[in-house]
């Protein structure tokens, strides 16, 4: 699988790849996968990834920390003590609005839910509720803050 400048080897495996603009991720589920991108190689395995910024050579192998990459494939966001800056960053892409956090304070604090299928207003009711937050809205854009 050729995603840009990036080359996938599939070597019987389950795995995700998500590419934009500026960066590429690979992520395995199961079995093995070896990434390639300008001249260097990694090997995957279940329960690992590597985040490629495209303007750089550097391939570094982490752990999946959470299961968020798939709700696109699921219809569920499922947060297992996942850092609220990441579970915001995956509504962002997955209701196509902007939320942003308003407080530094706020991107640690751990959330564990499932969502599925609910509406945008539904789960930042939920998250609002959880930490005792503020929330304001303008359109499309939404800010987070603590009280």
């Amino acid at each position: 699988i050729e995603a840009g400048e990036i080359n996938i080897t599939v070597v019987g495996t389950t795995f995700n790849v998500k590419n934009d603009d500026s960066s590429t991720q690979v992520i395995v589920e199961s079995g093995l996968v070896k990434v390639s991108f300008r001249n260097k190689t990694i090997e995957l395995t279940k329960g690992e990834k590597v985040l490629i910024d495209n303007t750089s050579t550097f391939l570094k192998k982490t752990k999946v920390t959470d299961s968020l990459y798939n709700y696109y494939r699921t219809n569920a966001i499922v947060c297992n003590a996942t850092p609220l800056q990441d579970v915001i960053k995956t509504l962002n892409e997955a209701y196509n609005v902007n939320i942003v956090l308003q407080d530094a304070s706020l991107h640690q604090l751990l959330l564990t839910s499932t969502f599925k299928n609910e509406s945008i207003e539904s789960i930042l009711f939920i998250i609002q509720q959880t930490f005792d937050l503020r929330i304001t809205q303008e359109g499309n854009n939404y800010f987070i803050y603590a009280r």
